[in-house]
């Protein structure tokens, strides 16, 4: 009987597992496509720094040689240059500020992910608790047998032969029959 209801308990409970990591999949699915996606924006952003970066860089070293080797140098031309390299290092220093908040929206999702986990773990431990209500102790209840619940199928007649013993018992002279 114990086996019966431990099997039952066992099998509703995986039961209600199984739907609650149903209910739990697409979300999860959808935050760890979240930290893809961000995690793949970092790399762009950082991608992007780097070329700007680099970029502005290659202007500056133009600028200089320009306005060094130049005819004049403040012609209008070494100044356009000049602002334009400035410009690509403000460029630059905007897609490194990009990076950092990128970085945390990555985190960020991140942290929703595991709290979604740590919900589910959770539930699942409830559930756990829940299915260990089984092991209770049980009484014994005695149902009387009512007439409509009877059926006598066949009528036989068993002979033991036994002897008397002096203590006023029976003794079986049958081996194996008690």
């Amino acid at each position: 009987f114990r086996g019966r209801i431990a099997d039952l308990v066992r099998s509703e409970r995986d039961r209600t597992v199984e739907k609650l990591r149903q209910k739990y999949a697409p979300k999860l699915a959808t935050l760890r496509d979240r930290v893809a996606r961000a995690g793949e924006r970092v790399e762009r952003e950082t991608q992007q720094y780097a070329d700007k970066r680099n970029q502005a860089a290659v202007s500056l070293g133009a600028s200089l040689i320009g306005a060094l080797f130049g005819r004049k140098l403040a012609s209008a031309t070494n100044v356009s240059r000049a602002a334009s390299t400035i410009r690509g290092a403000s460029r630059a220093a905007q897609e490194r500020a990009d990076i950092g908040r990128a970085e945390e929206q990555v985190e960020a999702v991140k942290q929703q992910l595991v709290e979604l986990e740590a919900e589910l773990a959770r539930e699942l431990a409830a559930i756990e608790d829940a299915s260990t209500a089984h092991q209770v102790e049980l009484e014994p209840l005695r149902i009387a047998a009512t007439k409509g619940d009877l059926a006598i199928e066949q009528v036989a007649l068993v002979w033991a032969p036994a002897q008397a013993t002096e203590v006023g018992g029976l003794e079986s002279l049958c081996d194996g029959v008690d």
